[in-house]
């Protein structure tokens, strides 16, 4: 009877073992910035289906169009068609940060005022990083400053709040508790005030399903998408106006690569600024990102004025832009900044671009200067594998040389990975599941044998 119920135990152990399928959730990390900085190639577009809808942004909208101040409501649509970025709410893409990866990754709402931010919907915290942690008040909350919280809200999506000002007590409470649950509507905060890249007081906001940044727009009711949409057309509008927005579009895809050719956007590989790349602070590494943008890609009808004279049509020969950050402090080379390109000699496989920057960065404003580029090898069948060389020149005649001990390499940038912790969680569960199966196969075959064999022994 006892080697009966062993027996029946194994088999039990084995067939829960087979049927046992682990699910991997968002990771609850405090510091997962791999989970923080996912930039994911959407290849394929997401039904509305895969949403988990939300009834509205984590702030009020009408507050972050100025709905309440008309006349400064009016002053900043003027500015956008002035060619300012008072922008209220950008999508990444519609504002072309060269210093960044380049797509529909998130929105930028930047009203440039204080405005208070609360959870759409309940959820669990899926990530926090404190990127400052400096103690600050506003309005009589003691808040943390600038930090960065993502919330689970089911069905493998979620939602991220970056450059936040938050409630001290929750900073605390997120300390003994990394499975903290939000209520719908909690108070969470106001927006980080020291110039973020959405502006003086703004927030970005992600919307994410199955760990990819998508486009937010369809996570929200039809009448609210309205409201949105309503606010955008007339940012929209003057940006027509403006002509120097080379994207103003509410939706763009992440992928700028062109097969076999220089366009798109390229990792920093290997070069004579090897010393100044910080693989863990991407952002902040001059040349780390290089972003060569064709113009095919830009908004004829948001661009068609030269960005260094506005009073002049954009010139035909531009055939894209170019884009190596805007961080400073390495000695062995100098920003250049966002640029018109003309291509001066060869096709876009190789050959000479003539740059002219339109920022006022390490270069000034309106400086001409050459690059020599070449792909090595260009694979139409898997263009990823691509390999860009680039090296910059002060003169045309340097650049019909050689290259030189300069020249950098790009590979093309791949949106597409997923958080290590995911990764290593799921290979340890699927060994460990995996080893448990077979033991357990292997302990009830032998028992098997055992039993038949000493059954045998009786029977003789």
């Amino acid at each position: 009877m006892r080697k009966k119920k062993i027996l029946s135990s194994l088999y039990i152990i084995l067939i829960l073992s087979i049927c046992y399928t682990p699910s991997i959730q968002l990771i609850n990390s405090k510091n997962n910035t791999d989970f923080q900085e996912l930039k994911i190639n959407q290849t394929a577009p997401i039904v509305d289906d895969d949403y988990v809808q939300i009834p509205y942004l984590p702030a009020d909208l009408d507050t972050i169009f100025w709905a309440d101040n008309l006349t400064m409501q009016k002053y900043r649509l003027n500015e956008v068609g002035n060619g300012s970025a008072m922008w209220n709410l950008r999508p990444w893409g519609g504002c072309y940060v060269g210093s960044h990866y380049e797509g529909t990754d998130k929105w930028y709402l930047s009203p440039e005022r204080y405005f208070t931010v609360n959870t759409p919907a309940a959820g669990r915290l899926a990530d926090y990083q404190v990127r400052n942690g400096t103690k600050t008040t506003y309005n009589g909350s003691n808040l943390i400053a600038d930090v960065c919280v993502a919330i689970d809200i089911g069905q493998k999506c979620a939602i991220r709040i970056d450059h936040l000002d938050i409630l001290e007590s929750l900073h605390n409470e997120f300390q003994q508790n990394n499975a903290y649950r939000f209520t719908k509507d909690q108070f969470l905060g106001f927006p980080h005030d020291w110039g973020t890249a959405g502006g003086t007081q703004g927030i970005d906001f992600y919307y994410y399903i199955n760990y990819r940044s998508v486009f937010p727009l369809p996570a929200f009711p039809e009448d609210y998408q309205q409201r949105i949409i309503d606010y955008y057309s007339a940012i929209y509008e003057k940006t027509k106006l403006a002509g120097t927005y080379p994207e103003s579009k509410m939706y763009y895809n992440l992928d700028k690569h062109i097969p076999g050719t220089l366009w798109g956007v390229w990792l920093y590989d290997t070069g004579s600024i090897d010393a100044c790349i910080i693989p863990t602070d991407q952002d902040a590494s001059e040349g780390y990102f290089l972003t060569l943008l064709s113009r095919d890609f830009t908004t004829a009808e948001t661009f068609h004025k030269n960005p260094i004279n506005v009073t002049q049509d954009l010139p035909a020969s531009v055939v894209g832009l170019f884009c190596d950050g805007i961080s400073s402090g390495c000695s062995d080379y100098d920003i250049k900044g966002w640029s018109l390109i003309d291509l001066v000699d060869g096709l876009e496989g190789g050959g000479i671009l003539n740059l002219r920057t339109f920022t006022t960065g390490e270069l000034g404003f309106n400086h001409t200067l050459y690059a020599k580029f070449s792909l090595d090898e260009p694979n139409l069948d898997n263009h990823m594998d691509d390999i860009l060389y680039i090296e910059y020149f002060d003169t045309l005649l340097e650049a019909q040389g050689d290259f030189t001990e300069n020249k950098l390499t790009y590979r093309r940038f791949q949106h597409e990975y997923y958080p290590w912790q995911h990764i290593i969680m799921r290979n340890i569960i699927l060994v460990v599941v995996s080893g448990f199966i077979i033991i357990a196969a292997i302990i009830t075959t032998i028992t098997i044998v055992v039993i038949k064999r000493k059954k045998k022994k009786t029977q003789q």
